[in-house]
């Protein structure tokens, strides 16, 4: 899909690097969802000011929901596995991969944070 091989970290979750960001999946531990979630900020500047901008996000989000965990904001999207339909997973990836990617540098400039991974 992205023409390299996922990586497992130390919690088993499958990582991912798409452009600046990082995108993880991990399996609930009853095994019924499939949860894909990826840092998109670090080191965010005010809490106060992340909070109303990810609310005004999530105001507008269809399928991802943005959180703000101490200084990071994540974004994440849940799929079901029973019945696991490959194609639905195909289209999760895609559709964290695309929002991971693409908000992650004007939400850090917005929020005084940064990105995961500096891309040129």
């Amino acid at each position: 899909m992205f023409g390299h091989a996922p990586l497992r970290d130390h919690e088993g979750d499958i990582a991912l690097r798409v452009g600046s960001a990082m995108l993880f999946l991990r399996v609930s531990q009853d095994g019924r969802e499939l949860i894909l979630f990826s840092v998109i900020v670090h080191d965010v500047a005010g809490r106060s000011r992340a909070a109303e901008v990810l609310n005004d996000l999530n105001a507008d989000a269809r399928m991802v929901k943005f959180h703000l965990v101490r200084d990071k904001v994540f974004a994440s999207l849940s799929v079901l596995t029973h019945p696991f339909v490959p194609a639905h997973l195909h289209q999760a990836v895609r559709i964290m991969s695309d929002i991971a990617d693409g908000i992650d540098d004007e939400l850090a400039h917005k929020l005084g944070g940064h990105t995961t991974f500096e891309v040129e």
